[in-house]
């Protein structure tokens, strides 16, 4: 591990005064396991100044989980002119693939990733994937396909990874469905990602191989992420992506998540609510969720409340969901959504919208679009609350409304281009403040 402990005296020492802070990379590695990002900033933002490329991919590394993307790409630029290849990737990906429009110049981030590619730097040759999604095909020159297919053949995890969706994403028509599955199945030891892509090609493709398959190789798997795909796999499942498998395939993918993950009690008790067909009545979802509960998943209590709230599977009961919303063991998101509607809406009684601002506030700092939607509501309501326009316009944005909510609600509020521009303004300037707070998102059900 690279190391750099040091003393910093400050000017302060003229008067015979010196600091005794001590940086080490090694204390700010594991105040980073510990979720202190703040501190552990502080550490790396220090040592980095000494030309260190491992502290300095992990500097923008942090810049990078606040998206801030332009202080990423000055310290990754820093770090790959020391030849710190793993840095000189990190920023060809900000380069082609970031959103923010003062970092992303696709060209450029193509062009490092094919010289990376050429340098015999194998890693790089997964962002093709990316640059092919992107549209990216017709500036690829050949032999990138052909060096990439070349090392697919010989076992080449990334490369059998690249092939494999490629072809089920129709890019590779040279390849059979036997040869795109042998793909996956070598890039599975590596990639997590690799599973998933087999579920599809086994959709499109119901006599390559089935969901058993699938599960069993998941169990097996010692990869440290599988757990991620496992979710992945049981939601497009539930929402119907994957046509050839059903919710029992979902219901035996979370079971097992179930034993290591108590997320997955929550998004059991979602399935059972939205695929009734799988044969669980009230008593078995609250089963569920009080497991969940009692393994501390805080989505569980939330979910429970808001089946009360809203009447969902169980008789409406308000004052019950607000009992256990107030009486979760910490807040989330997801929590502070529900209070503020519940508080917004009047289902105890009036309305109380100083109330439930305070809660829908908060929730919508953490990036969950149904307090932005909740707000917006409010806003352009006008009852209890003074009626704001922009505002309203602000938090549909924020919500991330598609072209057709927005001409909506641009038509029934008769918003003017100039009102329009003035919410827009507000919604980028609120984005770029929510963008240092941790996401907590559970919009989608599963």
């Amino acid at each position: 591990m690279t190391k750099k402990r040091v003393s910093a005296c400050f000017p302060l020492i003229l008067l015979g005064g010196c600091s005794a802070i001590q940086y080490d990379e090694g204390i700010a590695d594991r105040l980073l396991t510990q979720g202190q990002h703040r501190e552990a900033y502080t550490h790396y933002q220090y040592l980095a100044q000494f030309g260190l490329p491992k502290t300095q991919r992990k500097l923008a590394q942090l810049y990078l989980q606040q998206g801030n993307d332009y202080q990423a790409l000055l310290w990754l630029e820093k770090a790959g002119a020391s030849g710190d290849l793993p840095a000189q990737l990190k920023r060809a990906r900000l380069l082609a693939f970031s959103q923010d429009p003062n970092v992303s110049d696709v060209t450029q981030g193509r062009a490092l990733i094919l010289q990376l590619i050429d340098q015999g730097y194998d890693a790089a040759i997964k962002d093709l994937i990316k640059l092919l999604a992107l549209g990216q095909g017709n500036f690829i020159p050949p032999k990138y396909l052909i060096i990439a297919q070349q090392k697919a053949q010989q076992g080449h995890q990334a490369s059998c990874y690249l092939f494999g969706e490629m072809y089920i994403n129709g890019q590779a028509p040279q390849l059979s469905g036997a040869q795109a599955k042998d793909y996956h199945l070598c890039a599975a030891q590596h990639f997590e990602k690799a599973f998933y892509g087999l579920s599809v090609l086994y959709n499109q493709q119901p006599n390559l191989g089935d969901f058993e398959q699938v599960y069993q190789l998941l169990k097996a798997s010692k990869h440290p992420r599988k757990q991620n795909v496992g979710f992945k796999i049981a939601k497009k499942i539930a929402n119907g992506s994957l046509a050839h498998w059903n919710g029992q395939h979902a219901e035996t993918l979370l079971l097992w998540l179930a034993e290591t993950d108590p997320r997955a009690y929550y998004h059991l008790a979602v399935l059972y609510v939205k695929q009734p067909t799988i044969g669980k009545d009230l008593t078995d979802i609250m089963d569920v969720l009080s497991q969940g509960k009692a393994a501390g998943d805080l989505d569980c209590y939330a979910f429970e409340a808001e089946m009360y709230l809203f009447g969902i599977r169980a008789i409406q009961d308000p004052w019950r969901a607000e009992k256990l919303l107030l009486e979760a063991p910490e807040s989330s998101s997801y929590i502070n959504f529900l209070l503020g509607a519940l508080y917004s809406e009047g289902y105890l009684g009036e309305p109380h919208y100083p109330k439930a601002l305070a809660y829908l506030d908060k929730s919508a700092v953490s990036g969950f679009k149904r307090a932005d939607r909740q707000l917006s509501k409010i806003y352009s309501g006008g009852s209890g609350i003074k009626f704001d326009l922009i505002a309203a316009a602000k938090y549909q944005l924020l919500a991330q409304a598609n072209e057709d909510q927005l001409s909506r609600f641009k038509q029934k509020f008769n918003i003017s281009e100039q009102q329009m521009a003035q919410a827009t303004a507000q919604a980028e300037h609120e984005q770029n403040k929510r963008l240092s707070s941790p996401l907590n998102n559970k919009d989608q059900l599963i």
